[in-house]
């Protein structure tokens, strides 16, 4: 599912100009009066909607990870207060956003309609349609309307991606909640490990304000016994159904925990595990938690 904002050096079609970037408006020499003034273009309709067909629906190769979160975030930005908007109030709401973006002087005058921004725009509306932010609703005077599909983000960066956090499909979700679950059962023997170790290290040590802060544990369990509360902390991540991305940072905070603990650690039992041994393997169970995801774009 393309998402991507930058040209990857093809001719556009219809139109004589490279695209850079769906952002570059490079500035065009046009035709001068015999005085030397310079004329305005008059831009051809026809053209543009061709223009803006051939990029709508032209497939791009994405170049980065977290490219839906970027489109994501320019689209609602321009949308604004609006829902629906039609073609050309599309094309001129990116046309506002990419000037703004580029941060260029332009030299010379563009057509009006221009067919390079209707290009643009073509291909930033594909992107946006595949990656269902927007729909097509029906048409205004032969062109299309393009309706804003949620007014909150779909997609955030997890690890460095872009993973869709609403809107998915049944598809999509029955995946995302089977991983969440796998990683949940993965978890539930590490985290009774780190419990344990942390009771051995201190008999007396309290569940700390900052494991209800991150939002792990509830608030009533604060200053209450590990040790006492040891069995609903080891299954607190199942009943609360932590997501893969809560259950790795639940982890990384217990692994945490562990090693400020053993910094000054009781005389160890005879057997007693080390805490940078469970603190390894924690490492390697976060790591799969990470990774192994649904949603990913």
């Amino acid at each position: 599912m393309p998402d991507q904002d930058e040209r990857d050096g093809r001719q556009p079609r219809g139109i004589g100009v490279d695209a850079v970037s769906m952002f570059d408006f490079a500035p065009r020499r046009l035709g001068t009066m015999p005085d030397g003034a310079t004329t305005l273009p008059k831009g051809d309709p026809a053209l543009c909607r061709r223009s803006f067909e051939g990029a709508f629906a032209r497939h791009e190769p994405r170049t980065r990870p977290n490219q839906a979160v970027a489109l994501n975030a320019l689209l609602l930005g321009f949308f604004g207060g609006e829902e629906l908007l039609s073609l050309p109030e599309f094309v001129a709401a990116h046309d506002r956003l990419a000037r703004q973006r580029a941060g260029r002087i332009e030299r010379y005058p563009r057509p009006d309609p221009d067919p390079r921004a209707y290009e643009m725009a073509g291909m930033f509306a594909g992107q946006c349609v595949r990656l269902r932010l927007v729909a097509i609703a029906g048409t205004e005077a032969g062109l299309p309307r393009f309706r804003l599909l949620d007014r909150e983000m779909q997609f955030v960066v997890r690890d460095r991606r872009a993973v869709r956090v609403r809107g998915l499909t049944r598809a999509e979700k029955d995946r995302r909640d089977r991983l969440d679950r796998q990683a949940r059962d993965a978890a539930t023997p590490e985290i009774g490990r780190l419990i344990n170790e942390l009771v051995r290290l201190d008999r007396d040590g309290v569940v700390p304000a900052s494991w209800h802060a991150a939002g792990f544990l509830p608030e009533d369990l604060v200053s209450r016994g590990i040790a006492e509360a040891a069995a609903f902390i080891v299954g607190h991540h199942q009943t609360a159904t932590f997501e893969r991305a809560k259950v790795a940072d639940w982890l990384a905070c217990l692994a945490s925990s562990v090693r400020q603990a053993s910094r000054a650690p009781p005389v160890r039992g005879r057997g007693a595990p080390e805490a940078d041994d469970l603190v390894s393997d924690v490492d390697a169970l976060m790591a799969i938690a990470r990774t192994k995801g649904a949603g990913s774009v």
